[in-house]
């Protein structure tokens, strides 16, 4: 192989492959019960990132029961309910029977490793349901936090400790390179070029004697 193309292959070798991941589910567990959210009461779930930064992808929830018109928000705060807001989310249709549905972010968020996040979900009008787990089973490679109820519309929380979470997957596009690799990258390219200048450079020519 040429060196040109061995730059090359080393280049691409070195970049992470785009992919869809799951970072942590409890989909698959048995229903325990449903909360009614409405104006008078709110609920969050925590979550903690893995090792690696991964950007969020989607937020999938057992959702649905609405009545009225819910006036309904979903938000992804850094570290408690009341931490700082990342992010809001596109809402799914709330009506009809609970179901997984998906939340998606409305601005790109990087989770970084071993950080917690919370997805609040509030309505000021109206209400729909939120189900829960029987038990603590997961997949992925997150893990669950507490989850909360506000009473106050969001001005206060209450932990009601990690047992049996609120039913949510968190979908992130795989990891993010670290700064490094960025660099690695960058030279890989700038030095596949310089060598693909130099073959495509004439050689001047010799002058006959």
């Amino acid at each position: 192989m040429r060196p040109a193309h061995l730059a090359f292959a080393a280049v691409l070798a070195a970049a992470p492959a785009a992919r869809a991941d799951v970072l942590l589910s409890n989909l698959a567990e048995d229903l325990r019960s449903t909360s009614p959210l409405s104006d008078a009461l709110w609920a969050a779930q925590a979550f903690t990132n893995d090792g690696e930064s991964h950007v969020l992808t989607s937020i999938r929830a057992v959702v649905g029961d609405a009545s009225g018109d819910p006036d309904a928000f979903a938000e992804l705060r850094a570290g408690s309910p009341t931490g700082a807001l990342l992010t809001t989310f596109a809402l799914p249709a709330l009506g009809g029977a609970l179901g997984v549905r998906s939340f998606t972010p409305l601005v790109s968020v990087t989770l970084d490793p071993g950080e917690t996040y919370v997805f609040v979900l509030g309505v000021t009008g109206g209400g729909f349901g939120w189900s829960y787990a029987e038990g603590n089973g997961q997949v992925g490679t997150g893990s669950f936090g507490a989850y909360y109820y506000s009473e106050m519309q969001g001005a206060d929380w209450t932990n009601f400790g990690g047992d049996n979470p609120f039913f949510m997957e968190v979908n992130v596009s795989g990891a993010v390179p670290e700064p490094a690799a960025w660099a690695l990258m960058i030279l890989g390219f700038s030095a596949t070029g310089a060598m693909l200048r130099r073959r495509g450079s004439p050689r001047p020519r010799t002058a006959a004697v």
